[in-house]
């Protein structure tokens, strides 16, 4: 097996001149593994990066889980990745030294020509950047599976790899929000920049309770610095007969940003809501936003929008908050009973799991705060307001662009508080527990695939906490090859 897809692999030294460059014209391997001192290959690595490479002749580049180990030889903290996710890795290089590289491929980059005097680090991230820039994005896997030991720890490893990296990313792109740093930093402000600034409408279903709708309203006229924006707060009729809420939506109707729609009476459809909101707006970008929030970043809106506006963007999601700051949404993980919000309930510092604090793609992100280009939306007809009146339409959403080729961006830079279903209340009665399972019914049978192995998650981790705990036994997932005649 492992003479038709040989994999070469030997230990890197600091400096180009003495090892990689006479290295990669005698390397005989399909595939090349640059492997530094402390790095160590599991037993079963080979075997299982052939299989993929049998599996999937022509992927360019292949990499895999890894853990560490300490000095009395003991493995721990293993680093469970999620399937390739673009924006993750150039906010933080995740994959490491866990990678397998297509010769070819790296011959087309001209091999090591021009990492003339670079250190290993350097290189190795130069490589990556070069390569992954050019390749087609199906052509890159992961392994989910502890194939890579590092006999270091690892902010050790870390440190250098990460430093200025995204910055260099952004300058050779031309990309617009330029960070200062590539290491994470929970302390950090990231703030993005725009060269112009589309309209954007913020379509705002309510209950028109002042108590919650103004500290929304308030938050956004006061608190945010992007310059072009409407407000369209979506009501039903029924509450223009409420003299205090009348009252309230004078006031507010006085400022030419908000605009109020009404439409007649009728059971809560969230879908239906937020479709007649896009129908009337004016916005080139759209912002799906509940008025149980509030802002808190300054930067929330532009820094969706900077994302929002890139050709593979589809929907953006926020970092959330509960009134006391616990995390409430920092993307959405989908599992077989629905979803699971990453990091709940969670106190921000004391996570140190780099996810929660860098750029990265999930499948889904919540509908609470959203952003996402009205074309896009348009082109996938909006929210489902047949089969999710209420729950899930936002999963849908993001799933239905996912399958047209639009990735879904979670950053933690756009920051609001949400008091998460105080306007509508929960689905505690008998007939919301009805809807809401015969709701979950048709998200589970229309996207089965997904919530039985979330590419942005890790079949490693559980299905029922929400930090990215081990699982209590690992998940196999599908082995779509087959040996000679069998099925």
């Amino acid at each position: 097996m492992l003479k038709n897809s040989d994999i070469s692999f030997n230990y890197g030294r600091s400096f180009f001149e003495s090892y990689f460059k006479p290295f990669l014209k005698k390397a005989k391997g399909d595939y090349i593994i640059f492997m530094r001192p402390g790095v160590l290959l599991s037993e079963e690595s080979l075997f299982n990066m052939a299989l993929e490479i049998l599996q999937w002749p022509d992927l360019s580049m292949i990499y895999t889980d890894h853990d560490y180990i300490d000095d009395q030889d003991v493995h721990h903290s293993p680093s469970f990745k999620p399937d390739w996710s673009p924006e993750f890795f150039y906010s933080f290089d995740y994959i490491g030294d866990s990678v397998a590289f297509r010769k070819d491929k790296l011959l087309e980059q001209g091999g090591f020509e021009n990492f003339k005097g670079k250190e290993i680090d350097k290189i190795l991230i130069d490589l990556k950047k070069g390569l992954i820039s050019k390749l087609d994005p199906a052509s890159i896997h992961h392994i989910p599976r502890v194939l890579f030991h590092y006999k270091l720890v690892p902010e050790q490893f870390y440190s250098k790899q990460n430093k200025k990296f995204f910055n260099i990313f952004c300058k050779n792109k031309n990309l617009n929000f330029p960070i200062k740093t590539i290491k994470y930093n929970r302390e950090s402000s990231q703030s993005s920049t725009l060269d112009n600034y589309p309209k954007v409408s913020i379509i705002i279903p309510s209950t028109l309770r002042p108590e919650l709708l103004k500290p929304c309203i308030d938050s956004i006229l006061e608190r945010t610095d992007y310059p072009i924006f409407e407000i369209m707060i979506v009501i039903s009729e029924i509450h223009i007969f409420d003299k205090r809420k009348v009252e309230y939506l004078k006031k507010i109707s006085n400022n030419p940003r908000i605009k109020v729609l009404t439409y007649p009476e009728k059971p809560f459809n969230y879908s239906y809501v937020n479709n007649l909101g896009v129908f009337h707006s004016q916005g080139e970008i759209l912002c799906l936003l509940n008025d149980d929030t509030e802002v808190i970043s300054q930067n929330w809106l532009s820094e969706m929008v900077s994302w929002a506006i890139k050709k593979d963007i589809g929907p953006v999601g926020a970092k959330l908050y509960y009134p006391d700051r616990r995390i409430q949404h920092a993307g959405i993980i989908l599992v077989p009973k629905g979803e699971l919000h990453a990091f709940r309930f969670a106190n921000e510092q004391s996570v140190s799991n780099v996810r929660l604090f860098s750029y990265q793609n999930y499948s889904a992100v919540t509908g609470a705060c959203l952003v996402v280009r009205k074309e896009l939306y348009l082109r996938v007809n909006g929210l489902d307001e047949d089969a999710f009146p209420i729950s899930f339409n936002d999963l849908d959403l993001c799933l239905k662009l996912r399958e047209i080729g639009f990735r879904t961006l979670w950053t933690p830079y756009a920051q609001l508080i949400h008091k998460e279903s105080v306007s509508r209340g929960h689905d505690d009665s008998q007939e919301k527990e009805q809807r809401y399972k015969k709701e979950l019914k048709i998200f589970q049978q229309r996207w089965k695939p997904y919530l039985d192995d979330d590419p942005s998650y890790n079949p490693n981790l559980s299905l029922i906490l929400e930090d990215f705990s081990l699982a209590p036994k690992p998940r196999k997932r599908a082995l779509l090859f087959t040996y000679g005649n069998e099925q």
